[in-house]
């Protein structure tokens, strides 16, 4: 009966280790993927922000390049003025396109769209302003800045406005999500902690009752054990594997002659 008590108590006690080993896998695994998440969220957040942004500056660059090169009379800055239009064109396109290239919400791929649109046709504008420039046709080049080119910007900086609103409220959004699912996840780990620490103190308290019963049932044993070989008439000699005498009855000493305090512990 201990034998078997004892054996579930161990069982037991190897089933709590691997539920700890269990949880605290779940917690670290929960933490790497949260980790994980709020690291890519945030990157992606980041590089929206820094991109749109970009994008702005490059409109207003493109604005003010086009009215230096309507004031400026010299050939030779007039060309090196083109070629930064040239530059800042390039570079709205590689910005346009970074910021197409990540994981948009439907809104923001529409804005986008509408984005592209716009700049396409109010490109041609601009480099129709620039070769009058260049032809040193100020006045028609004025006309079509001022009528056109500069005007068609105003929806352009509305709509970089909006997209730049939609990260901002994405940013807010996602942000309280990670914090919510945080929240969520230390409810978790708090909850398997608690429930880990009441499994602990329920097994260890079944424990040290049944090593007490243990106790209590062998020491019983012994000592029902030794009053038998005691009260035996009988001599009764009582000795384990290696040969060594454990119990030695009155019986036993009459018949050998030897008193039990000198013979317990000695080989037979």
């Amino acid at each position: 009966m201990v034998r078997t008590n004892k054996s579930l108590y161990v069982l037991a006690l190897f089933a709590f280790c691997l539920l700890v080993g269990a949880a605290l896998y779940y917690i670290q695994l929960q933490s790497t993927e949260l980790q994980k998440k709020s690291s890519q969220s945030i990157t992606t957040m980041q590089q929206k922000s820094t991109l749109i942004n970009a994008i702005s500056q490059n409109l207003r660059a493109r604005s003010y390049l086009l009215l230096t090169m309507l004031n400026e009379k010299d050939a030779f800055i007039l060309d090196e003025l083109n070629i930064q239009m040239n530059r800042q064109g390039a570079f709205f396109r590689r910005n346009r396109d970074a910021l197409k290239a990540l994981p948009l919400t439907p809104p923001q791929v529409k804005a986008l769209g509408e984005l592209y649109n716009l700049t396409t046709a109010n490109s041609i504008n601009q480099h129709k302003v620039i070769n009058l420039l260049i032809e040193d046709d100020k006045d028609t080049a004025a006309t079509l800045l001022f009528e056109q080119a500069i005007p068609n910007q105003v929806p352009m900086r509305a709509i970089v406005s909006d997209i730049i609103t939609m990260v901002e409220n994405e940013n807010a959004r996602i942000t309280g999500g990670l914090q919510i699912d945080i929240k969520s996840k230390q409810q978790i780990s708090f909850a398997l902690t608690l429930m880990l620490g009441l499994f602990a103190v329920i097994l260890i308290s079944l424990l040290l009752k049944g090593i007490k019963i243990g106790d209590v049932l062998l020491t019983h044993k012994t000592t029902v054990h030794d009053s038998l070989i005691s009260s035996a008439i009988d001599a009764i000699v009582v000795m384990n594997d290696d040969g060594v005498i454990t119990a030695f009855n009155k019986g036993a000493s009459l018949l050998f002659g030897y008193k039990e305090a000198d013979i317990i512990n000695d080989k037979f």
